[in-house]
C-alpha cells in the first residue's frame, strides 16, 4: 500500500517539470512569431506612408512652378514620413517633369530600403546584406501640372 502512492507522487512531479520546461519553450516560440508579425506590420506601416507620401507631394507640388517643384517634392515627402525617415534608408526622391500624351505632368519617384523594425539585423544578416534588393520598397505618383 505504502509503495504505489510513492510511485504516483514521483511520475506526477517529473510531469511538472516537463510541462514547467515545454511551456517554456513554446513561450519562446510564440515570442519570436509575435516579434515578426510586428515588425511585418512595421513595414508596411512605412510601405503606406511612403506612397502616401508621394502622392501627397506629386498633388501638391504639382501646382508650382517647375523650378522648385523638385525641392517642394523631396520636401514634402521627408516632413510626410516624419519619424519613419530612419526607417527607409536610403531615401531616394526623383521628382521629374514629363509629359504624357501631350499633358505636362510631374513624376514624383521614391525608393528606399526598408531597414527599421527590432529585427533588422536579422534582415540584414540572413536577407542578403545590407546592399540587398529583397526588402526595397518603392512609391510613385504622377499628377499633372497647370
Amino acid at each position: 500500500m505504502s509503495a504505489a502512492p510513492l510511485a504516483v507522487q514521483r511520475r506526477r512531479g517529473h510531469q511538472r517539470g516537463s510541462a514547467a520546461v515545454e511551456t517554456a519553450f513554446s513561450l519562446i516560440i510564440l515570442m519570436i512569431v509575435l516579434s515578426a508579425g510586428f515588425n511585418i506590420a512595421h513595414a508596411m506601416v512605412v510601405r503606406h506612408r511612403l506612397l502616401s507620401a508621394t502622392t501627397r507631394a506629386a498633388r501638391i507640388c504639382s501646382l508650382l512652378d517647375p523650378a522648385v517643384a523638385a525641392q517642394c517634392v523631396r520636401t514634402q515627402v521627408e516632413n510626410t514620413l516624419g519619424g519613419l525617415v530612419d526607417a527607409c534608408r536610403p531615401l531616394n526622391i526623383l521628382p521629374r517633369a514629363d509629359t504624357i500624351g501631350g499633358v505636362a505632368v510631374l513624376r514624383a519617384e521614391a525608393t528606399c530600403r526598408y531597414a527599421g523594425g527590432p529585427w533588422s539585423g536579422l534582415l540584414d544578416r540572413w536577407g542578403g546584406g545590407p546592399d540587398s534588393s529583397r526588402f526595397q520598397m518603392r512609391a510613385e505618383a504622377t499628377m499633372p501640372t497647370r
